[in-house]
Order: C-alpha cells, then structure tokens, then sequence
C-alpha cells in the first residue's frame, strides 16, 4: 500500500482539527454565514461527474500529470498544515486559520485538477477513479474540520493514490 508522509501531516491535521474546535467554541466558526476576511466561502456543490470525450486516448499522458499533481498537492497540504500547527502552537489563530483556508483552496485544486483530467480522452478505469478521487477530496475540504477523522482521511487519500497507480499500471 502506497503512503504519503502522513507522520507529519497526520500530527498536523490534529492540531488543525483543534484549532477548528477552539475557533468553534469561541464562536469564530461559522459555517453557514458568510466568511470572515481571510476565509475561505464554502466550496460550491460541483456539476454531475464529466461525460466521456472523443479523441485520441491520453490516458498515459492523464495518468502522468494526476500522479504528479497529487504529489505535489499532498506535499503542499502537508507544508500549509504544518504552517497552520505551528501557528496555532504560537498563539496565532488567524495566521492558523488562514492556513487551514490555504490547505482548503489547495485540495479544491486538487480535486478541480483531478476532475479536468477525468474530462480527457481516458480510459474509464481511469475516469472512475480521478471523479472519485475528486469527490473524495471535495467532500475532506467541504467537512468541518473538527469532524475529520484524520485516521480516516488518511485512509481515503492512500486509497485514491493506491487506486490511482493501479488503474494507470
């Protein structure tokens, strides 16, 4: 089974969940207002997953950038979490809280990306799995942090790579 660092981001994403539930608990979450300055506006609900297109297969092409695409994104979130921990370990909820919003916009892209792809010539193999992991990742983004279980999201985020390489290979 495929893993990303989750050594650190896991310890990340926990200290992320607690600023979540201390920003909830002090009244600063809101999740059905409208957003701070500095926040992020809930993600938008997404159109129907993509049809199949015509044309010349791209599947090894599609395969190539979302496997890179996810590293890099996973690399990227681990990076904001980290910056979101450290923050909050100083004291500065607002420097955390705009780097949670920062990791939020990075797995919107991620998920926006995967989608895209997933709109090229592929194989459907591929297709199935670049929508799922699209809505995978827009469902983490969309949950409030403090009902993330980061067990959980790990497992779902080693899921899609392992799904990923295996419908590429």
């Amino acid at each position: 089974m495929r893993s990303f660092p989750l050594s650190r981001a896991r310890a990340s994403l926990l200290a992320v969940l607690i600023v979540g539930i201390s920003l909830a608990a002090g009244g600063c979450a809101h999740p059905n207002e409208v957003p701070l300055p500095g926040e992020s506006p809930s993600p938008t609900p997404r159109a129907s997953r993509t049809t199949a297109t015509t044309g010349a297969d791209e599947t090894a092409e599609v395969c190539r950038q979302a496997q890179s695409e996810s590293e890099d994104a996973v690399a990227t979130l681990t990076d904001q979490l980290d910056e979101a921990s450290t923050a909050y370990n100083a004291g500065n909820t607002a420097a955390a809280l705009a780097a949670y919003n920062e990791a939020k916009e990075t797995g919107t892209e991620w998920a926006d990306t995967l989608e895209e792809l997933a709109g090229r010539p592929v194989e459907a193999k591929v297709r199935t799995v670049l929508e799922d992991g699209a809505e995978m990742i827009r469902d983490l983004v969309s949950t409030p942090p403090q009902n993330i279980d980061p067990d959980d999201a790990e497992d779902q985020i080693n899921e899609f790579l392992d799904d990923l390489d295996a419908a590429c290979s």
